[in-house]
């Protein structure tokens, strides 16, 4: 698994790319500041992702004001499964 993060103009984006032969699963909890998700994900509380093995998952957070800083925390927990 390898894990990119973007910061661009309008918001910051997470890449899971899965080059394993098994599914990836991260049980995820967000902290952000002056962002949201554009996938609808509940960022309230924790939420898990699943990436099918050789493929990737884009989750992708606009900016609410542009003029304010954005960050996030995050923390989290992953594993395999057939």
């Amino acid at each position: 698994m390898t894990f990119y993060n973007y910061f661009y103009n309008e918001g910051c984006a997470f890449y899971y790319k899965n080059d394993s032969d098994k599914i990836y699963c991260e049980e995820i909890e967000l902290t952000l500041l002056n962002l949201e998700s554009e996938d609808g994900l509940d960022t309230t509380k924790a939420f898990e992702i699943q990436v099918e093995p050789h493929e990737g998952k884009l989750l992708k957070f606009k900016e609410i004001d542009e003029n304010a800083r954005s960050s996030y925390k995050m923390s989290y927990s992953n594993y395999y499964k057939e």
